[in-house]
């Protein structure tokens, strides 16, 4: 796995919370799925693509057990604020090869 790799997918996936793409998300197993929409939902702002410099606030360490390969995590960035509050937090597996992330949620810190 590259550091390319781990950007691009974690872009993909503002992307669609960006583009409001929500059921296409995958949440991590236990997540409840309305809580998620509804955290987004209720957030004042809209949120938008991360820029490429946002990427770079980005928080990626491996857990030094289990099966999830690495922990992400990055404020995402709104329309009207820029960079927000709100941030998103992702497990990342490899499985078959790929790279798969899964939200474990979203929330202010």
């Amino acid at each position: 796995m590259t550091d390319t790799s781990l950007r691009n997918l974690t872009r993909e996936i503002i992307q669609q919370i960006a583009d409001r793409d929500l059921d296409r998300i995958r949440l991590e197993p236990g997540s409840d799925r309305e809580d998620f929409k509804l955290a987004l939902r209720e957030y004042p702002a809209t949120f938008v693509a991360i820029p490429e410099h946002g990427l770079d606030e980005m928080d990626a360490f491996k857990p030094t057990s289990g099966y999830v390969s690495w922990c992400v995590e990055l404020p995402l960035w709104t329309k009207e604020e820029g960079r927000s509050d709100m941030w998103l937090f992702l497990n990342v597996r490899e499985e078959g090869g790929h790279l798969v992330g899964y939200v474990r949620g979203v929330r202010v810190p």
